[in-house]
């Protein structure tokens, strides 16, 4: 049999096995998601191929009155692949199905990648990003694109294609499980660790003078696009914008764009207006002597008008854009995903709109936590400490029974979140993770990796909640037997970490990346580390990580500095590859500390004692006054003046521990 017609075979059987999973007659016939599952050998191939015949049959059968033309299309897809089955070698048919339609997807994608229909110029390689055209780090799954290509799910990463490689860059939250999850014939990039390049050291080292890169414009920042470019162009290679994208000239199938509807958000959970939130972003343009703001961030426009969506999983947030003067404001959105009460919010009723532009009337771009946010944000916490002590409790009395899994343990923990009242959803997916599975960083437990909890092995459960009040992050680790010499050292290093970056004090300003070490200092005492950031910035009811705050070693330029009200996980752990993993994680809010006003008043209090009672023995009236006159507690005068503070201090929010 000839190639071309193997290769053929192939398509059809993925498009036949595509357009079954698409019925909803047929759901059930397909069990398995992935085709790496089972196109594994030829004689499971003719198996998979007879089975899915069985399913074309059945699918006609049940479609008296509707998916007749699936039906059809999917019966005569199949009796294609088996006409040309019929007519091959052993030999020809193939070993693995996974390899053979992923390397047709590359292949395809190359030849895009030449066709002048399609890109400007021809062009030697090809960058796959993560994010959405709003740069979000979560996304919808019609934005997956490198998901889709590669295999690997985790939230981070780009892949790049060339005339030779496929490559894929993550950073080490995600090695672990980049190495299961990636397709054969890509290789993965370890970002960050020794003897790896970047991303634009390895096209400058691998692609000749005179290159051409393609981009999607749109998935690309200005100030990433001209920092690579500018890297490039030193040494004769272009990057090449255009605004279609050649993976989703591929991605027959895409899932649609979501449009969920868009609610108000009460004042009693914001603590401000939109109106009030707008005069102090235009105060803040007008101080930085800026006429116009455009916002692309989803949360940012989500946050500015007090409105939440569910575009994105786990994130209350939706597809929008604000552009804001300092007469006007425009916001950009579907119309129809506007409920009532948001509509009303919004006065938009009282306007005449465009469907798309929405104009309203005219009433610091920080998106600063205000006083009322910091003063709700701790009841949120506390329902879900509440929650955790129950979750905790229930695990204590049911893993030595010896019927929990990780996925009945995350479902149980949903259950008692469900409780608490303003209660939303999950703010990502429950990283529930026994023995082994706990080194995957962003482990997600799945029906062929589910595993028992014992009270053997230690068990890490990283876990959220999006609550009208607030978001959550929380991880704990625990052992319901006896753990290890090993365990319990390196559990409490953790701890000591956590320990040490909670009591920090810093002064106000400092970078996060100037705090990283506090929580890693035990772990680097033994040669230890994790390959991870420390903590990253929380929204409230909005994205479970918000920038541009956090704390990491890796410094930023735009990092603003730790400021007052600022709301951050502090999450330290460490791994050891298919042994365990350890992480501890709660979250801290910046506030005012006087360690050193308390210290300097007790040294005064001292003093009072001391040599006070001394003079007053001596008779020494004059010494005695001046004494109480220069040794006044300082603090009261500093409440009274908050700018005198010395100090922010990390405090922890979190309650409700078992460790």
């Amino acid at each position: 049999m000839k190639n071309s017609s193997i290769e053929n075979a192939f398509e059809n059987v993925a498009a036949a096995a595509a357009l079954i999973r698409n019925s909803n007659h047929a759901n059930h016939l397909m069990n398995q998601k992935n085709s790496s599952n089972y196109f594994d050998s030829s004689s499971n191939f003719k198996q998979v191929n007879s089975n899915l015949t069985e399913a074309a049959i059945s699918l006609l059968n049940q479609s008296k009155n509707s998916n007749n033309s699936a039906a059809a299309a999917v019966a005569a897809l199949i009796q294609q692949q088996q006409n040309y089955l019929s007519d091959s070698s052993e030999e020809d048919q193939p070993l693995n199905m996974a390899l053979r339609v992923n390397n047709q997807l590359i292949r395809k994608l190359r030849q895009l990648m030449k066709n002048l229909n399609h890109v400007p110029e021809p062009l030697q390689a090809y960058i796959i990003p993560s994010c959405d055209i709003h740069q979000s780090e979560y996304i919808a799954d019609c934005d997956k694109r490198r998901e889709f290509l590669t295999g690997f799910t985790g939230s981070a990463g780009t892949a790049i294609v060339t005339s030779e490689e496929c490559l894929l860059w993550t950073d080490g939250r995600y090695f672990d499980q980049a190495e299961k999850e990636l397709h054969d014939g890509w290789r993965l990039m370890k970002a960050g660790q020794k003897g790896t390049p970047t991303q634009t050291e390895f096209l400058l080292k691998n692609l000749p003078s005179g290159s051409k890169i393609g981009v999607d414009a749109k998935l690309y920042s200005y100030s990433l696009y001209n920092t690579m470019n500018n890297s490039l162009n030193a040494n004769g290679i272009q990057l090449v914008p255009f605004m279609s994208n050649l993976v989703d000239l591929l991605w027959t199938d895409k899932p649609n764009r979501p449009n969920q509807t868009i609610n108000s958000l009460d004042l009693k959970f914001t603590g401000s207006t939109w109106q009030e939130k707008i005069s102090k972003v235009r105060e803040a343009m007008q101080a930085k002597e800026a006429s116009v703001l455009v916002l692309s961030a989803l949360d940012e426009t989500a946050w500015l008008f007090n409105l939440r969506g569910s575009d994105i999983p786990y994130n209350p947030v939706f597809y929008a854009y604000t552009i804001l003067t300092l007469d006007n404001i425009y916001l950009f959105v579907d119309e129809d995903q506007l409920s009532s009460s948001a509509r009303k919010h919004l006065n938009l009723d009282s306007n005449k709109n465009n469907k798309q532009e929405e104009f309203m009337n005219n009433s610091s771009l920080e998106k600063s936590q205000d006083d009322l946010k910091v003063q709700i944000r701790p009841y949120e916490s506390i329902k879900d400490a509440v929650a955790l002590c129950e979750f905790f409790a229930w695990l204590e009395e049911e893993i030595p029974k010896g019927n929990q899994t990780e996925i009945s343990a995350a479902k149980k923990l949903l259950e008692l979140r469900k409780e608490q009242e303003n209660f939303v959803q999950s703010s990502f997916e429950t990283i529930s993770s026994s023995g082994p599975n706990g080194a995957t960083i962003h482990y997600t437990p799945t029906e062929s990796s589910d595993r028992l909890l014992s009270v053997e092995e230690m068990y890490l459960c990283d876990s959220g909640a999006q609550y009208l009040d607030g978001t959550t992050d929380v991880t704990r680790t625990l052992h319901f037997g006896v753990p290890s010499e090993n365990e319990k050292q390196f559990f409490t290093r953790v701890v000591k970490g956590h320990i040490n970056l909670a009591n920090c004090i810093f002064p106000e300003g400092a970078k996060g990346s100037q705090l990283d070490i506090l929580a890693r200092k035990a772990l680097w005492e033994v040669g230890l580390d994790y390959l991870h950031g420390t903590g990253h910035g929380v929204g409230c009811y909005l994205n479970v990580h918000e920038g541009p705050i956090g704390i990491s070693y890796a410094s930023k330029p735009s990092e603003p500095g730790l400021k007052e009200g600022m709301i951050l996980s502090n999450e330290p752990g460490y791994y050891e590859k298919d042994k365990f993993g350890i992480r501890i994680e709660s979250l801290v809010v910046v506030s005012k500390k006087e360690t050193q006003i308390d210290w300097l008043d007790n040294y005064h209090q001292k003093c009072r004692e001391i040599v006070g009672n001394a003079l007053k023995e001596q008779g020494k009236t004059a010494g005695y006054k001046w004494l109480l006159k220069e040794t006044q507690p300082l603090a009261k005068s500093i409440t009274a003046s908050p700018s005198k503070s010395l100090g922010i201090k990390l405090t922890i929010w979190s309650s409700g521990d078992k460790q």
